[in-house]
């Protein structure tokens, strides 16, 4: 069964400002009090909305859009069609670098579980937050009491357009991982570097419950994949501080990580592009677009998403209180504009786990983000007693 996701219907009462591209550390160019980032054309544009459609084939999606054109023809008009949909066996649970995500969106209770259809967590380890912090009107929202009616059971919704550089990042792994663990074969030694980068194996197992290797005990069970809490007492032989992973979910890393519920957010990352070609692959530099759209939802984009990259993914001392300094989220963390005027480079320790303060230097960024958007979601009985009318 494949699904095909083009782009709930939303109405856009946020566009996503140049300046606030700046502070996430997009690319861009500086012209005095303006800056303007470098996004490919079809998001150079003030945008009112965006469907996102969900369909078994890529026909029925492709008549479902026809008709919706048919329908609002004159009064709206499309300005960009982005088409994703899982990548091929064996690689359907990927992302394009290989590795498999999708398991750690915290969860809500009577929501994402404790319903007929899913009576139990399905991944567990993840942590259990309020219907508020994604649902406007709910506790969890620290904004509630001052949501109008139209609101409630409403959420915000960020999308982003990420291209991968996979020749690129497949190339550094496998320069830098021999340099790393000598004693492996270069191509071990590569993947075993990526795992470090990432957090898990590309089957999905965490380094921190397998370090060495992928275990297909851990990454076949749905009970295993996702439980577990950081060993604190392994500073980053395990782990490192910065790894993908750590950094989007601290876990133990934070206590009590209720205090930080409010800046988690659910996210899906769609698939995008071909597969990396041939000549790609022996020149080691990207020539087709691939990725991944990224949407996520909260009721706070500057509680959430912003928090999220901003204050974890980009902040080099996030985690807290590491007698390390962690670094950068080696795989989507980026310096900001400020910094990088500053000749901030992104970095990381502990890719080395016998030299856990070792700093890894990235040279270029393996994802670029090439548009976006801040959107709000309504509920359907806004848009049936309010926005229909």
């Amino acid at each position: 069964m494949s699904i095909f996701v083009i782009a709930i219907l939303t109405i856009g009462l946020l566009t996503l400002l140049s300046l606030v591209t700046l502070f996430l550390g997009d690319a861009g160019t500086s012209r005095g009090r303006w800056w303007t980032p470098d996004w490919d054309k079809e998001f150079a544009w003030v945008g009112d909305g965006v469907f996102v459609i969900t369909a078994l084939t890529e026909s029925v999606a492709d008549k479902f859009v026809d008709d919706m054109e048919a329908a609002f023809a004159g009064s709206m008009s499309k300005r960009v069609l982005i088409k994703c949909k899982p990548r091929a066996e064996p690689q359907t649970l990927n992302d394009h670098f290989g590795y498999r995500g999708g398991i750690s969106n915290p969860q809500i209770q009577g929501v994402t579980f404790g319903t007929t259809s899913q009576p139990e967590i399905r991944y567990p380890g993840s942590p259990v937050i309020p219907m508020g912090v994604i649902v406007m009107g709910y506790d969890g929202d620290e904004d509630k009491d001052s949501r109008p009616a139209w609101a409630k059971d409403g959420a915000f919704m960020v999308t982003r357009h990420l291209n991968t550089l996979v020749p690129e990042f497949d190339a550094f792994l496998l320069e830098h991982g021999p340099k790393v663990f000598p004693h492996s074969c270069p191509q071990a030694a590569a993947d075993k570097l990526g795992a470090r980068l990432f957090g898990r194996w590309k089957d999905g197992t965490p380094t921190e419950l397998s370090p060495d290797k992928p275990d297909a005990s851990i990454s076949n069970n749905d009970k295993k994949i996702n439980n577990f809490t950081y060993d604190l007492s392994a500073g980053q032989r395990h782990c490192p501080f910065a790894a993908h992973i750590r950094k989007s979910n601290p876990r133990s890393d934070v206590s009590p990580i209720k205090s930080v519920y409010k800046h988690f957010i659910r996210r899906q990352g769609m698939s995008f592009g071909p597969e990396v070609t041939k000549s790609e692959r022996d020149t080691k530099t990207t020539i087709f677009a691939r990725g991944q759209h990224f949407v996520c939802y909260a009721s706070s984009i500057v509680r959430g998403f912003k928090h999220h990259q901003r204050a974890w993914l980009n902040d080099q001392m996030f985690p807290p209180q590491k007698d390390i300094m962690p670094g950068f989220d080696p795989v989507v963390g980026q310096a900001s504009g400020e910094e990088k005027d500053r000749g901030v480079v992104r970095f990381m320790t502990g890719t080395d786990p016998s030299v856990e303060d070792r700093v890894m230097i990235f040279p270029q960024k393996f994802v670029d983000a090439r548009g976006g958007a801040y959107f709000f979601a309504p509920s359907i009985s806004t848009l049936r007693h309010r926005v229909a009318k």
